[in-house]
């Protein structure tokens, strides 16, 4: 048993499965209130946006001393890309993600009685071509993942507080479009929870099947982030720094000289 703890990092997996199902409680049922109100588009996008910045700051909040409060699929394999977090690891935040979003959807559904189920997931909104819907998805993640990186890596703090506020201004610049899913585990589990909950309740409610873009392409936006963080701020920043000392020692010599 101690062995098989130590293989599925026991301590990582519970505090991602606690961090994103406290995610998935607090985003999604917003959403379903927000649906069941029939609120106004721009209403629900502000208070739909506050909430999931308010789940997204909780979540880092109760985990982060635990697992650094990743709760999402997209964060922990870009973090893993730039050996941030050690690929033996991986599994287990990938699996505590899922199964903590699946957890929390079923709770929420179980809440509103399964009323609602379709508004667990995102869905093309004021565009529906294809191809945007893939760059939007891309961009969100893109800019959600690069502000992780930055408030990591200048360790910026609150972290919770600031992580949580990207969230909120990327889903009020982005959500009305695709919903601004960001998170393959907080988009995939709900919707699956809400198709297997009711039997009327499609899966894909006739997108030509779009839940393949938020369960897919948001890898690659964390990918993309991680790497022109790493290459165009911090790599930028540190050549500067050493040719800003090559300079200064060269100087100091010269006057040694004289």
């Amino acid at each position: 048993m101690k062995n098989f703890k130590q293989f599925l990092c026991f301590k990582e997996f519970v505090a991602e499965f606690i961090g994103t199902f406290i995610l998935v409680v607090i985003a999604k049922s917003s959403s379903l209130n927000l649906t069941a109100l029939q609120a106004d588009g721009a209403v629900s996008t502000l208070l739909g946006s506050l909430a999931a910045g308010l789940g997204v700051m909780t979540g880092i909040i109760v985990t982060g001393g635990a697992s650094g409060g990743h709760i999402n699929p997209a964060v922990s394999v870009a973090m893993t890309a730039c050996k941030k977090l050690p690929i033996s690891k991986l599994p287990a935040y990938l699996l505590g993600q899922y199964l903590g979003a699946g957890v929390g959807a079923a709770l929420v559904l179980f809440l509103y009685s399964g009323q609602h189920g379709l508004a667990l997931a995102s869905y093309p909104g004021l565009v529906v071509d294809p191809l945007p819907l893939v760059v939007d998805q891309l961009t969100a993640t893109f800019l959600l993942v690069l502000g992780i990186a930055a408030v990591v890596e200048q360790n910026l703090q609150p972290g919770g507080l600031l992580v949580g506020l990207i969230v909120v201004g990327i889903g009020l610049a982005l959500g009305p479009n695709a919903g601004a899913a960001m998170n393959p585990a907080v988009d995939f589990m709900p919707r699956l929870l809400s198709a297997l909950w009711s039997s009327s309740v499609p899966f894909y409610k006739g997108d030509n099947f779009f839940w393949l873009v938020p369960l897919i392409v948001p890898h690659f936006g964390g990918l993309l982030a991680v790497f022109t963080y790493k290459f165009g701020i911090v790599g930028l920043r540190q050549k500067i720094e050493e040719k800003g000392k090559v300079e200064e020692n060269g100087k100091v010599e010269e006057e040694e000289m004289l």
